[in-house]
């Protein structure tokens, strides 16, 4: 096996640190966790972590950075063309709900994370910019998708994803304090709902549009 360039080591380091401080994150939740605790559990001195994150604030926005990039790469994955932009939304919407279902505990760190991050203004406007980042992402997918389905959009793009983060993470907060209250198909009425209110639907406009190009699918 070939040696590691120092730079290969680092990146691996931090990627290794990057798992860890999930894995402690998720266990205890944001506030319980410290450095120390990550730095031991992963096997470094508190002055490797240091060296790599100045805080568990920008630690965490590291984290939270490379679930965007997983959530924009879904984004990139093209799947059957749907009959229209509503079956669009609403197969979509299930996929949301499954992924809400499976990374529960997930979604719970990033709540507690968020509320935090609202009362401090230096660490909410950082938030805010590395989620703009998916939600400007999201928002490009959405026209992309509404263009291959003869959709018109009314208002623009950014609402829509906006819109449907905000119904996203109202629905997850639901589903955490009580499943059984929270009815399945939910968050793909909300999503439908609210897309019927911003985009005309076309099926001329739609098939000329599905001889061209696939739908990119809207997951958050």
């Amino acid at each position: 096996m070939p040696r590691m360039s120092r730079a290969e080591k680092k990146e691996l380091t931090t990627s290794q640190l990057l798992e860890t401080a999930r894995e402690v994150f998720l266990e205890r939740g944001y506030h319980r966790s410290t450095l120390d605790d990550i730095a031991d559990a992963a096997g470094f001195t508190k002055g490797a972590v240091y060296a790599r994150f100045k805080s568990k604030d920008e630690l965490f926005l590291a984290l939270y950075d490379d679930w965007v990039d997983q959530r924009i790469a879904d984004l990139a994955r093209y799947n059957t063309p749907p009959k229209s932009f509503e079956a669009l939304l609403r197969s979509d919407a299930k996929r949301l709900m499954a992924l809400r279902s499976a990374h529960a505990d997930w979604y719970l760190l990033l709540l507690e994370f968020w509320t935090y991050a609202a009362r401090d203004e230096r660490l909410r406007a950082e938030l805010a910019a590395h989620h703009e980042r998916f939600v400007q992402n999201l928002a490009r997918a959405i026209e992309a998708s509404a263009a291959a389905m003869g959709a018109t959009l009314k208002r623009p793009a950014i609402d829509l994803a906006r819109g449907g983060s905000a119904i996203s993470f109202g629905v997850t907060l639901e589903r955490l304090l009580d499943p059984k209250a929270v009815p399945e198909t939910l968050m793909e009425s909300l999503l439908v709902l609210l897309a019927a209110e911003i985009t005309v639907p076309s099926a001329e406009k739609g098939a000329r549009a599905r001889q061209k190009t696939r739908p990119r699918p809207i997951t958050a």
